[in-house]
């Protein structure tokens, strides 16, 4: 799926309150940053208002800005929910921060 499918989707889902992403694990390095970052890029031009929890399967790259421009730029409720299935995964110094200032609950 490419970004603007993303994008799409996200404005076609006008009461999305909820969502969970995974993705095949065997990918290289570099095309798991290319499909996180499209992601939270998507994420940050559609804004879902409603959008309240996301849900990564499996562990997730995003790239420096994105996570602060969705924080910047988020009109759906705060504090938002990112949570992770992975027992192991541990999250970015990035996402600690935001929950540290409250816009994020783990």
């Amino acid at each position: 799926m490419n970004q603007q499918q993303l994008i799409e989707l996200f404005n076609g889902c006008k009461n999305l309150k909820y969502i969970r992403f995974s993705k095949n694990t065997t990918e290289q390095d570099k095309l798991i940053r290319s499909v996180d970052d499209k992601i939270f890029a998507a994420l940050n031009q559609t804004l879902p208002k409603n959008l309240k929890t996301i849900v990564l399967a499996d562990s997730f790259n995003i790239s420096e800005g994105l996570l602060d421009d969705l924080i910047n730029n988020w009109k759906g409720p705060k504090p938002f929910k990112i949570e992770s299935l992975d027992a192991g995964y541990t999250f970015s110094k990035q996402i600690k921060k935001y929950q540290n200032l409250g816009f994020l609950i783990k």
